[in-house]
């Protein structure tokens, strides 16, 4: 790198800079994609269910009713979609109602103001995690490698269309409390301080009320940062020793899970509750649909999202050595990856690409990182031109099917032949 360019990326302020522009990116991705005609689209099904707590509990002021919910038979719904999503919406929604109170608009909670705020918490949520990945990343690879691997996890993956075009949806919030969590994790492992154990334990519960079973990513705690066995024990008596910490996390993980329960509690009369389940959903643990999961047209993920696959190859390499994380990673993706394959729905409904694994974006994020620090210490200047070329195409491809896709594409009757005339619109064939 020329001293002129590694002046520019590694100035103080870039990071902070890149954050604003991916904000301002979000917002005029959505405003291009929802119109004021169109603008009541962005809380229907997942999406309303998420948000529907808002308007209930600030201005109805009751849950018992919530209308997208199935009915029980003590008069009450029960809302299937959990409550992590609203509780990070919850400043936005209560700016616009300060909003639409101030200029005379009917605070219903589903006027104009209270839909916007959606897009401007999703870009806000997505802007801060992706400052916090270049720093992240930035510690363990340098900055330029972090740039890169950051724009590749924003521009050409399914990311971008659940951070502005489906903002409504659990996915770039749960994407900002991995990256959380992952932050947190790193500070407390070189201090493990009251206030860090009690913000980890905070962010693992918001991440289990958003998904519960993002729960799982809680077992890299005595994982992280560790390359042996001989590691993985001293690590485990390092937290063994430090029982008021782990107090502190169990109880703030508790406090985080306490407005889902609550929740339960009031509807059903139990704390705990399958939500899913009330309606027949659930897993297919004896015959998981592994290779559909990643190559289906129905959604694959590494069909419409192919740079994944140079993440997971830098995991395969990485995890020989028990290298930059791979030791806790490998473990929560194949995990996850079984957990999504298993579901009744193994395809996640009418979405773009598999949306399920963008959650896990920012763990997947080190060892792409790995694979792009690689390929730029190569000597070849012709294999970095190649696969320069390559990620663009990704990037480009992603973007046009971003601004395409029409929903559903998926369903009994969509197969290759379908794609394909995809990929031709991409092309203008």
């Amino acid at each position: 790198m020329n001293a002129g360019l590694a002046s520019i990326v590694n100035h103080r302020y870039l990071p902070v800079l890149l954050s604003t522009l991916i904000f301002l990116g979000c917002l005029i991705s959505a405003s291009m994609s929802h119109t004021s005609e169109n603008l009541q689209l962005l809380i229907t099904s997942d999406s309303e269910g998420y948000f529907q707590y808002l308007p209930y509990f600030f201005i109805k002021g009751d849950l018992h009713r919530l209308p997208y919910a199935i009915g029980l038979p003590n008069g009450n719904t029960l809302n299937l979609y959990h409550i992590g999503v609203a509780i990070l919406q919850a400043p936005f929604f209560l700016l616009a109602h300060l909003y639409a109170l101030l200029f005379n608009i009917e605070p219903t909670g589903f006027t104009r103001p209270y839909l916007l705020s959606i897009f401007v918490a999703a870009a806000s949520y997505l802007s801060i995690a992706c400052y916090m990945l270049t720093v992240v990343i930035s510690k363990n690879f340098g900055r330029l490698v972090a740039i890169i691997s950051v724009s590749l996890i924003l521009l050409a993956t399914n990311l971008l269309y659940y951070s502005s075009h489906e903002a409504g949806m659990s996915h770039v919030y749960s994407f900002f409390l991995f990256t959380l969590f992952i932050s947190n994790l790193d500070k407390c492992l070189k201090n493990l301080s009251a206030k860090r154990s009690i913000y980890l334990g905070l962010t693992l519960g918001l991440i289990a009320i958003v998904r519960p079973s993002n729960l799982i990513v809680g077992i890299c705690i005595p994982m992280w940062g560790v390359s042996s066995i001989k590691e993985f024990k001293e690590r485990l008596a390092f937290l063994i020793s430090k029982p008021l910490s782990l107090l502190l996390f169990g109880l703030s993980l508790g406090v985080a899970l306490l407005p889902q329960l609550l929740y339960w509690k009031l509807v059903t009369g139990d704390f705990f509750v399958f939500s899913y389940g009330q309606v027949g959903q659930g897993f297919n643990w004896g015959s998981p649909e592994l290779l559909n999961v990643l190559f289906s047209p129905q959604n694959g993920w590494l069909i419409y999202s192919p740079i994944m696959l140079f993440s997971l190859v830098g995991l395969a390499i990485t995890s020989k050595n028990m290298t930059f994380n791979s030791y806790a990673i490998l473990p929560i993706i194949l995990i996850t990856y079984y957990i999504f394959s298993s579901w009744w729905a193994w395809w996640f409904g009418a979405a773009y690409g598999h949306r399920a694994f963008i959650d896990y974006y920012p763990f997947l994020l080190f060892p792409l990182a790995f694979v792009i620090q690689r390929l730029l210490d190569m000597p070849s200047l012709t294999i970095k031109y190649l696969m320069g070329s390559l990620f663009i195409f990704f990037i480009y491809l992603n973007i046009r099917m971003t601004f395409l896709y029409n929903p559903p594409w998926d369903g009994p009757d969509w197969g290759w032949s379908d794609y394909l005339i995809i990929i031709k619109q991409v092309f203008f064939i």
